[in-house]
């Protein structure tokens, strides 16, 4: 079998240092992107996120800033805010700041 390339426009979902802490997240949004993409969405955790990764891919942010050190570092950078009410969320497509080519998407709820 010869394996297919689907070029560079590729998406990966960030996630916090624990993927199972975020499967639920994780379960409705593959249920929901992966029958429109032609290959297998990948998940990433915040500590294996580096500038190349950030740079190649299309990121789905998820979680919040305490569980998510990549939205932690969004919400620094002033790149995004969240509100501080229990039930607060943000929910943010951008320009990927790494590269103004690739989109940022960003569901990220309070830590409230």
């Amino acid at each position: 079998m010869a394996n297919k390339v689907y070029g560079d426009n590729r998406i990966t979902v960030v996630v916090g240092s624990d993927k199972s802490a975020s499967e639920r997240y994780l379960n409705l949004l593959y249920g929901e992107i992966a029958p429109s993409l032609p290959y297998v969405l990948t998940v990433t955790t915040a500590s294996e996120l580096d500038d190349e990764k950030e740079s190649y891919y299309n990121i789905i942010a998820v979680g919040t800033a305490k569980d998510n050190p990549y939205i932690a570092s969004l919400v620094r950078d002033g790149i995004i805010s969240i509100p501080d009410d229990i039930d607060g969320y943000v929910i943010r497509v951008l320009d990927n700041p790494k590269n103004a080519e690739k989109q940022l998407t960003v569901l990220a709820g309070s830590s409230s």
